[in-house]
């Protein structure tokens, strides 16, 4: 008996299309288009299931299951790039149209809309993983395989903050009508000289490099590039500075814009920018802080 290898693809309308072709010879036996839906299975796998298999055709599966290699495409779709595993062939890719729904601290949710003759469904794909910024601030998600493997889905535009202090990402699909906004909800910290953090949990968030801070009597701003050919962030984060004198470290209550409170605290170690920090202690020390009207900037 010849096995042969079985080519999957996506049609424009979210539903898979099967077909054989020879070992050697790749010639086409069949090509069959299947109604069902996607849904995410086991280590972040894809699986496709047949709608009543039985009425369309005597050999219609049940259900496909699928491995590959996660990516992101600059149309902000999901795409598969299969690997050699039983019978599906090698290189192929299965790129899912639709909208990345919701963001959170591990999880990626992606919304594909399905269509067949009779029928429009909208089912969500939630893939497991962390965050991180690569070396070019760019947000990206790590999706998590067996072992210590990941795929990396990335967001290659630029991301800003709201007024809440929140990280932000918009997009806009060239066919859409409007944008995509997924928000990032998580707490900045100060990591070092270098390091400008926003932290979604222990182990998932953003370490952005920044490239220039300047400490001001309401706020602490800094400049970040984004991308292969950077393109330049200003991040700037408004609060209240206090002096903790028993521990000669500076403490900066972070607010967001609706003139509430302080929404969290960056404790900040009054060696953390060198001589420029201490300078800067000491003015906070001496002077009321109503007074101070700019702090000490530097390049870092």
């Amino acid at each position: 008996m010849t096995l042969h290898k079985v080519r999957y693809e996506v049609d424009p309308y979210n539903r898979l299309i099967i077909g054989e072709t020879g070992r050697k010879s790749r010639v086409q036996r069949f090509r069959k288009v299947l109604d069902g839906k996607f849904k995410i299975g086991p280590k972040n796998s894809l699986i496709y299931h047949v709608k009543a298999p039985d009425r369309q055709g005597p050999d219609a599966p049940h259900q496909v299951k699928l491995r590959g290699d996660w990516s992101l495409t600059k149309e902000h779709n999901l795409k598969l790039t299969l690997d050699n595993w039983h019978r599906q062939t090698l290189g192929d890719e299965l790129t899912l149209q639709g909208e990345i729904a919701h963001v959170e601290a591990h999880t990626l949710l992606f919304a594909v809309t399905t269509r067949s003759k009779d029928s429009v469904s909208t089912n969500i794909l939630k893939l497991d993983g962390s965050w991180q910024a690569n070396k070019h601030n760019q947000l990206t998600f790590r999706v998590k395989k067996e072992a210590a493997k990941y795929d990396t889905l990335t967001l290659e535009g630029v991301w800003e903050l709201d007024k809440k202090h929140n990280l932000i990402y918009c997009y806009k699909k060239r066919r859409g009508k409007g944008k995509s906004t997924l928000t990032f909800r998580g707490r900045w910290d100060i990591k070092g000289p270098y390091a400008l953090s926003y932290s979604l949990s222990d182990d998932s968030g953003f370490e952005l490099r920044a490239d220039m801070g300047r400490l001001n009597r309401d706020s602490i701003k800094y400049e970040v590039g984004v991308g292969f050919k950077p393109v330049k962030r200003t991040v700037v984060l408004y609060g209240k500075w206090t002096v903790k004198r028993e521990t000669g470290a500076i403490t900066f209550g972070l607010k967001h814009g609706l003139g509430k409170g302080p929404e969290m605290d960056l404790t900040l170690s009054n060696d953390i920018w060198g001589a420029d920090g201490q300078a800067f202690l000491k003015l906070l020390k001496s002077e009321k802080e109503a007074a101070i009207t700019a702090g000490i900037g530097r390049r870092w």
